[in-house]
Protein backbone atom coordinates (compact mmCIF):
# COMPACT_ATOMS: atom_id res chain seq x y z
CA UNK A 1 0.00 0.00 0.00
CA UNK A 2 1.06 3.42 -0.55
CA UNK A 3 1.02 5.74 2.35
CA UNK A 4 1.22 9.61 3.49
CA UNK A 5 2.70 10.67 6.81
CA UNK A 6 2.06 13.59 8.83
CA UNK A 7 3.45 13.83 12.43
CA UNK A 8 5.86 15.84 14.34
CA UNK A 9 6.81 14.59 17.78
CA UNK A 10 8.81 11.64 19.25
CA UNK A 11 5.41 10.08 19.62
CA UNK A 12 5.41 10.11 16.22
CA UNK A 13 8.95 8.78 14.84
CA UNK A 14 8.44 5.00 16.00
CA UNK A 15 5.20 5.20 14.18
CA UNK A 16 6.62 6.02 11.46
CA UNK A 17 9.25 3.55 11.42
CA UNK A 18 6.84 0.90 11.55
CA UNK A 19 4.68 2.43 8.66
CA UNK A 20 8.07 2.41 6.33
CA UNK A 21 9.22 -1.06 7.60
CA UNK A 22 5.46 -2.26 6.16
CA UNK A 23 4.53 -0.28 3.54
CA UNK A 24 5.54 2.21 0.96
CA UNK A 25 5.95 5.33 2.62
CA UNK A 26 5.70 7.92 -0.44
CA UNK A 27 5.93 11.32 1.37
CA UNK A 28 6.04 12.85 4.82
CA UNK A 29 4.43 16.02 6.39
CA UNK A 30 5.83 17.64 9.57
CA UNK A 31 6.00 20.82 11.18
CA UNK A 32 8.93 23.09 10.23
CA UNK A 33 12.10 23.94 12.48
CA UNK A 34 10.97 25.93 15.47
CA UNK A 35 13.28 27.14 17.98
CA UNK A 36 14.13 25.12 21.51
CA UNK A 37 16.61 25.24 23.99
CA UNK A 38 18.13 27.94 26.19
CA UNK A 39 20.05 29.44 23.11
CA UNK A 40 16.34 29.42 20.92
CA UNK A 41 18.22 27.85 18.15
CA UNK A 42 15.92 26.67 15.22
CA UNK A 43 15.57 22.54 15.21
CA UNK A 44 14.08 20.37 12.69
CA UNK A 45 10.90 18.07 14.05
CA UNK A 46 11.93 14.43 14.87
CA UNK A 47 10.59 13.20 12.08
CA UNK A 48 11.94 15.49 9.70
CA UNK A 49 15.51 14.31 10.73
CA UNK A 50 13.89 10.57 10.21
CA UNK A 51 12.70 11.28 7.15
CA UNK A 52 15.94 12.80 5.61
CA UNK A 53 17.85 9.87 7.33
CA UNK A 54 15.33 7.65 5.10
CA UNK A 55 15.60 9.47 2.09
CA UNK A 56 11.53 10.45 2.20
CA UNK A 57 10.82 13.12 0.55
CA UNK A 58 9.34 15.80 3.22
CA UNK A 59 7.11 18.96 3.34
CA UNK A 60 7.60 21.27 6.17
CA UNK A 61 4.71 23.97 5.33
CA UNK A 62 3.74 26.82 8.05
CA UNK A 63 -0.33 26.25 7.22
CA UNK A 64 -2.42 23.39 5.34
CA UNK A 65 -4.69 26.65 3.34
CA UNK A 66 -4.36 28.27 0.13
CA UNK A 67 -0.68 27.54 -1.98
CA UNK A 68 1.02 25.89 1.51
CA UNK A 69 0.27 22.82 0.52
CA UNK A 70 0.43 23.00 -3.20
CA UNK A 71 3.01 19.86 -3.18
CA UNK A 72 0.29 17.40 -2.01
CA UNK A 73 -1.25 17.20 -5.35
CA UNK A 74 2.19 15.74 -6.56
CA UNK A 75 1.46 12.32 -4.33
CA UNK A 76 -0.66 10.22 -6.65
CA UNK A 77 -2.98 6.83 -5.92
CA UNK A 78 -2.31 7.23 -1.98
CA UNK A 79 -4.15 4.45 -0.22
CA UNK A 80 -4.00 6.21 3.17
CA UNK A 81 -3.12 8.92 4.86
CA UNK A 82 -1.99 8.31 8.42
CA UNK A 83 -1.77 11.33 11.08
CA UNK A 84 0.25 10.93 14.59
CA UNK A 85 0.56 14.19 16.46
CA UNK A 86 1.33 16.08 13.57
CA UNK A 87 0.10 19.34 15.46
CA UNK A 88 -1.83 21.13 12.34
CA UNK A 89 -5.89 20.73 11.65
CA UNK A 90 -6.25 19.26 8.41
CA UNK A 91 -8.43 20.62 5.17
CA UNK A 92 -11.42 18.86 4.08
CA UNK A 93 -9.06 18.56 0.94
CA UNK A 94 -6.58 16.28 3.26
CA UNK A 95 -9.50 14.16 4.35
CA UNK A 96 -10.87 13.31 1.41
CA UNK A 97 -7.61 12.88 -0.97
CA UNK A 98 -6.42 9.24 -0.49
CA UNK A 99 -8.76 6.15 -1.74
CA UNK A 100 -9.53 4.62 1.91
CA UNK A 101 -9.44 8.04 4.18
CA UNK A 102 -7.57 9.82 6.67
CA UNK A 103 -6.50 7.58 9.98
CA UNK A 104 -5.29 9.20 13.17
CA UNK A 105 -2.97 7.16 15.60
CA UNK A 106 -4.71 9.18 18.81
CA UNK A 107 -2.79 8.41 22.19
CA UNK A 108 -6.26 7.95 24.37
CA UNK A 109 -9.05 5.79 24.57
CA UNK A 110 -11.65 7.97 22.50
CA UNK A 111 -13.87 9.79 22.99
CA UNK A 112 -12.17 10.36 26.74
CA UNK A 113 -9.37 13.49 26.13
CA UNK A 114 -9.55 14.42 22.51
CA UNK A 115 -7.80 17.33 22.16
CA UNK A 116 -3.90 18.53 22.17
CA UNK A 117 -2.12 16.87 25.16
CA UNK A 118 -4.34 13.45 25.86
CA UNK A 119 -1.30 11.77 27.65
CA UNK A 120 -0.35 14.75 29.93
CA UNK A 121 -4.70 15.02 31.24
CA UNK A 122 -4.83 11.52 31.84
CA UNK A 123 -2.15 11.36 34.11
CA UNK A 124 -2.85 14.49 35.51
CA UNK A 125 -6.20 13.85 36.21
CA UNK A 126 -5.72 10.08 37.66
CA UNK A 127 -6.70 8.09 35.27
CA UNK A 128 -6.07 4.36 36.12
CA UNK A 129 -5.70 3.70 32.40
CA UNK A 130 -5.44 5.12 29.23
CA UNK A 131 -4.11 3.70 25.39
CA UNK A 132 -4.26 4.25 22.18
CA UNK A 133 -7.36 4.85 19.58
CA UNK A 134 -7.05 4.39 15.52
CA UNK A 135 -9.54 6.41 14.79
CA UNK A 136 -10.65 7.20 10.94
CA UNK A 137 -10.63 11.36 10.41
CA UNK A 138 -13.60 13.52 9.81
CA UNK A 139 -13.91 17.07 10.47
CA UNK A 140 -14.29 17.33 13.80
CA UNK A 141 -11.78 17.39 16.88
CA UNK A 142 -10.76 13.57 17.10
CA UNK A 143 -14.66 12.83 16.34
CA UNK A 144 -14.05 9.92 13.87
CA UNK A 145 -15.21 6.28 13.48
CA UNK A 146 -13.13 4.68 15.55
CA UNK A 147 -11.07 1.52 13.73
CA UNK A 148 -9.52 -0.41 17.00
CA UNK A 149 -8.24 0.80 20.45
CA UNK A 150 -6.21 -1.10 22.73
CA UNK A 151 -5.29 0.23 26.56
CA UNK A 152 -2.21 -0.06 29.02
CA UNK A 153 -2.26 1.11 32.61
CA UNK A 154 -1.21 4.12 34.61
CA UNK A 155 -0.15 4.22 38.26
CA UNK A 156 1.13 6.69 40.32
CA UNK A 157 4.77 6.44 39.29
CA UNK A 158 4.07 6.85 35.79
CA UNK A 159 5.47 9.80 34.53
CA UNK A 160 4.28 11.23 30.75
CA UNK A 161 8.02 10.37 29.23
CA UNK A 162 7.32 6.66 29.90
CA UNK A 163 3.69 6.55 29.29
CA UNK A 164 4.40 8.20 25.53
CA UNK A 165 7.02 6.04 24.87
CA UNK A 166 5.18 3.10 25.69
CA UNK A 167 1.91 4.32 23.61
CA UNK A 168 3.79 5.37 20.59
CA UNK A 169 5.30 1.61 20.57
CA UNK A 170 1.90 0.43 21.46
CA UNK A 171 0.71 2.91 18.37
CA UNK A 172 3.25 1.47 15.63
CA UNK A 173 2.12 -2.10 16.86
CA UNK A 174 -1.70 -1.52 16.40
CA UNK A 175 -1.94 0.63 13.02
CA UNK A 176 0.27 -1.57 10.50
CA UNK A 177 -2.34 -4.37 11.76
CA UNK A 178 -5.26 -2.23 11.91
CA UNK A 179 -4.38 -0.62 8.52
CA UNK A 180 -3.80 -4.48 6.96
CA UNK A 181 -7.45 -4.82 8.05
CA UNK A 182 -9.37 -2.45 7.17
CA UNK A 183 -7.94 -2.78 3.62
CA UNK A 184 -9.43 -6.24 3.29
CA UNK A 185 -12.72 -4.94 4.92
CA UNK A 186 -12.32 -7.11 8.07
CA UNK A 187 -12.88 -4.15 10.35
CA UNK A 188 -15.93 -1.66 10.27
CA UNK A 189 -15.77 1.46 11.60
CA UNK A 190 -17.63 2.02 14.94
CA UNK A 191 -19.12 5.65 16.05
CA UNK A 192 -17.73 7.01 19.19
CA UNK A 193 -19.48 6.88 22.39
CA UNK A 194 -21.53 10.34 22.79
CA UNK A 195 -20.93 9.69 26.68
CA UNK A 196 -17.71 10.19 28.67
CA UNK A 197 -16.31 13.05 26.18
CA UNK A 198 -13.80 15.07 28.25
CA UNK A 199 -10.89 17.50 26.43
CA UNK A 200 -7.40 17.56 26.54
CA UNK A 201 -6.67 21.20 26.07
CA UNK A 202 -2.74 22.01 25.63
CA UNK A 203 -0.49 22.86 28.65
CA UNK A 204 -0.55 26.32 29.74
CA UNK A 205 2.72 28.00 31.15
CA UNK A 206 0.73 28.88 34.65
CA UNK A 207 0.34 25.16 34.87
CA UNK A 208 3.88 24.44 35.28
CA UNK A 209 4.36 25.99 38.78
CA UNK A 210 3.40 23.68 41.52
CA UNK A 211 0.52 24.45 44.00
CA UNK A 212 -0.15 22.14 47.15
CA UNK A 213 -4.03 22.83 48.50
CA UNK A 214 -4.18 19.50 46.46
CA UNK A 215 -4.60 15.84 47.41
CA UNK A 216 -0.68 14.55 47.66
CA UNK A 217 -1.52 11.89 45.16
CA UNK A 218 -3.06 14.69 42.66
CA UNK A 219 0.53 16.53 43.38
CA UNK A 220 2.56 14.22 42.47
CA UNK A 221 0.07 13.25 39.65
CA UNK A 222 1.10 16.31 38.23
CA UNK A 223 4.21 16.53 38.70
CA UNK A 224 4.58 13.18 36.56
CA UNK A 225 1.99 14.85 33.84
CA UNK A 226 4.43 16.94 33.12
CA UNK A 227 7.72 15.23 33.56
CA UNK A 228 10.34 15.50 32.03
CA UNK A 229 9.24 18.88 29.89
CA UNK A 230 8.10 20.44 30.66
CA UNK A 231 8.39 20.19 34.03
CA UNK A 232 6.79 21.73 37.62
CA UNK A 233 8.29 23.85 39.45
CA UNK A 234 8.66 25.53 42.96
CA UNK A 235 10.59 29.22 43.81
CA UNK A 236 12.79 28.97 46.87
CA UNK A 237 14.61 31.98 47.68
CA UNK A 238 13.81 33.46 44.05
CA UNK A 239 15.47 30.60 42.14
CA UNK A 240 12.97 28.20 40.48
CA UNK A 241 13.76 23.90 41.07
CA UNK A 242 11.69 21.70 39.20
CA UNK A 243 10.53 19.03 40.38
CA UNK A 244 11.07 16.05 38.35
CA UNK A 245 9.90 12.96 40.33
CA UNK A 246 7.82 12.38 43.32
CA UNK A 247 6.98 9.94 46.06
CA UNK A 248 3.75 10.10 48.41
CA UNK A 249 4.67 10.02 51.97
CA UNK A 250 1.95 9.09 54.22
CA UNK A 251 1.60 12.18 56.78
CA UNK A 252 -0.28 14.79 58.02
CA UNK A 253 0.50 18.22 58.37
CA UNK A 254 -2.46 21.10 58.08
CA UNK A 255 -0.62 24.15 56.15
CA UNK A 256 -0.18 23.06 52.76
CA UNK A 257 2.65 24.09 51.23
CA UNK A 258 5.04 23.59 54.13
CA UNK A 259 7.90 22.05 53.96
CA UNK A 260 7.67 19.71 57.34
CA UNK A 261 11.29 18.36 57.98
CA UNK A 262 14.58 18.90 56.33
CA UNK A 263 14.39 15.62 54.11
CA UNK A 264 12.60 18.59 51.48
CA UNK A 265 9.16 16.27 52.34
CA UNK A 266 5.75 19.00 51.22
CA UNK A 267 2.79 19.48 53.16
CA UNK A 268 -0.59 18.81 50.82
CA UNK A 269 -4.09 19.33 51.42
CA UNK A 270 -3.68 16.01 52.58
CA UNK A 271 -1.11 13.90 52.70
CA UNK A 272 2.94 15.18 51.85
CA UNK A 273 5.14 14.56 48.84
CA UNK A 274 8.74 14.35 48.81
CA UNK A 275 10.68 15.30 45.59
CA UNK A 276 13.03 12.06 44.15
CA UNK A 277 14.50 14.01 41.36
CA UNK A 278 15.34 17.77 40.99
CA UNK A 279 16.93 20.13 39.00
CA UNK A 280 18.42 23.64 39.68
CA UNK A 281 18.28 26.15 37.02
CA UNK A 282 21.19 25.30 34.56
CA UNK A 283 22.24 22.08 35.97
CA UNK A 284 21.23 18.20 35.78
CA UNK A 285 19.13 16.67 37.40
CA UNK A 286 20.03 15.18 40.77
CA UNK A 287 18.74 12.72 43.18
CA UNK A 288 17.45 14.46 46.38
CA UNK A 289 20.16 13.47 48.62
CA UNK A 290 22.64 15.05 46.61
CA UNK A 291 20.70 17.98 45.79
CA UNK A 292 20.07 18.83 49.63
CA UNK A 293 24.02 18.64 50.04
CA UNK A 294 24.32 21.60 47.91
CA UNK A 295 20.43 23.39 48.50
CA UNK A 296 19.37 22.46 51.73
CA UNK A 297 15.68 23.54 52.06
CA UNK A 298 14.96 24.32 55.69
CA UNK A 299 12.22 22.65 57.81
CA UNK A 300 9.13 25.70 57.79
CA UNK A 301 10.02 26.53 54.29
CA UNK A 302 6.89 27.99 52.72
CA UNK A 303 6.39 27.12 49.07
Amino acid sequence: MRLLFMGTTNFSVCILEALVNAFNVVGVYTQPPRKSGRGLKKMNSPVYDFSIDRSIPVQIPERLDGNEYINFSSFKNIDFVVVAAYGLILPEDFLNFSSLGCINVHASILPRWRGAAPVQRAIMAGDYETGITIMKMDSGLDTGDILTQSRVLIDDKTTCGVLTEKLSTLGAELIVSTLLDYHKSQIEPQPQSKNGITYAKKIEKNENKLVFNLPARMVVRHINGLSPAPGSFVEINKERIKIIEAELVDEQFDNSGVVIDNNFTIACESGCIRPVTLQRSGKHPMKLYDFLRGFPVAKGTNL
